[in-house]
């Protein structure tokens, strides 16, 4: 099982001005003047060439397979709930993977300092030393992007309360991407996920626990962490 959950945003031209020459000969009482000569043009200036804009980054879409409600009464409006909450929590899932894969902005030089903020206080602890997992870790530092090539999120369970609230959710997923170095002349890096996450709906529908691996071309990682005291609410694929 997954987890145990105990129930308790005019430039004027230069003008050339002409020397006016009195020529003042001899018997002649006219003077003469030389024509003006006309204003010459100003060149017209080269527009400096515009710096190539920045590829737009690519944002996470996951759709889910299905929701469940886990209601012990089997209510049929407990169904309207499970749903608004599936919303929720796909918005919670788009964040963790742009942050963590997809936004380079949001790298931080690979500390990815957002993330902390989608984790619930219990399971915050736990980021810092398991962001090689989490993120692109260290990868980060010698990527420009990377575009998903898969998106998929299983059923979303949702624990319904004997008040027909919810209470948490459980949602597995699998990320996979392709990386593209700074370097130009270095071979695309391959990223995948695979993970099951359990989400806090009370708590602003932060990750409470999750089982994760990841894997960076051919190095691949696992991290754990299970809320303690939890009834049984498994992700389904």
């Amino acid at each position: 099982m997954f987890f145990q959950l105990f129930h308790t945003h005019r430039v004027p031209g230069a003008l050339v001005l002409t020397a006016v020459l009195a020529l003042a000969l001899p018997g002649c009482s006219k003077s003469h003047k030389k024509p003006a000569a006309q204003p010459k043009a100003s060149a017209t200036p080269t527009p400096s060439p515009s710096p190539s804009p920045s590829p737009p980054e690519a944002s996470a879409n996951f759709v889910a397979n299905g929701v469940a409600a886990v209601d012990s009464q089997d209510r049929p409006a407990a169904n309207a709930v499970a749903n608004d909450v599936a919303t929720h929590v796909l918005a919670t899932l788009n964040e963790f993977y742009n942050i963590g894969f997809l936004h380079p902005s949001r790298w931080g030089g690979g500390s990815f300092p957002d993330l902390q903020g989608l984790f619930t206080p219990d399971a915050r602890y736990t980021v810092a030393p398991n962001l090689p997992t989490l993120s692109l870790g260290p990868v980060a530092n010698v990527l420009a992007k990377v575009d998903p090539t898969l998106q998929h999120a299983g059923i979303i369970a949702v624990l319904i309360e004997q008040n027909q609230g919810a209470s948490y959710a459980t949602v597995s997923t699998r990320f996979e991407g392709k990386g593209t170095p700074t370097d130009k002349a270095a071979d695309p890096i391959s990223v995948g996920q695979s993970a099951q996450f359990m989400i806090d709906v009370g708590n602003g529908y932060r990750i409470a626990g999750y089982d994760i691996t990841t894997q960076i071309d051919s190095v691949a990682k696992s991290a754990s962490y299970h809320p303690p005291g939890t009834l049984a609410l498994e992700g389904q694929r």
